[in-house]
């Protein structure tokens, strides 16, 4: 495996304890890390009342994180503006809909696509004065 949010809701795997097959690996992608991210966001930042998320739909996991950071968001206090991008060209078109939303730090979802153009996201997100 590599970038998988959770190989059992992904049907990679049948359980994690046996995962059967020819799969092999490990992930950190957990969607219960939201609320962790969320928090250390919130300490950094205690003014944040609007977080945006860069979620990619077609990705199964992606619900998973959204449905996480959205709970975590109402304990913190937080409103959560979400925008999609499938692909590296979509991506800037994203960011811009966060910052007309009003909000002042970014999220980004666990995705193939966000991991290889992880430069690209900061480059963009610092020129829009989003926190990451």
């Amino acid at each position: 495996m590599g970038v998988v949010g959770e190989p059992v809701e992904a049907g990679l795997v049948s359980s994690l304890a046996r995962p059967d097959g020819n799969i092999t690996g490990f992930t950190s992608l957990s969607p219960e890390l939201g609320t962790k991210r969320l928090g250390l966001l919130k300490e950094a930042l205690p003014d944040m009342t609007r977080v945006g998320v860069l979620q990619n739909q077609r990705n199964p996991s992606n619900a998973q994180q959204l449905a996480s950071l959205k709970e975590a968001a109402a304990t913190f206090g937080v409103d959560v503006e979400t925008a999609e991008a499938e692909r590296r060209d979509g991506i800037g078109a994203a960011l811009d809909q966060l910052q007309e939303r009003g909000a002042s730090a970014l999220i980004v979802t666990a995705d193939s696509v966000y991991f290889n153009e992880h430069k690209l996201i900061v480059l963009l997100a610092t020129a829009k004065r989003l926190q990451h």
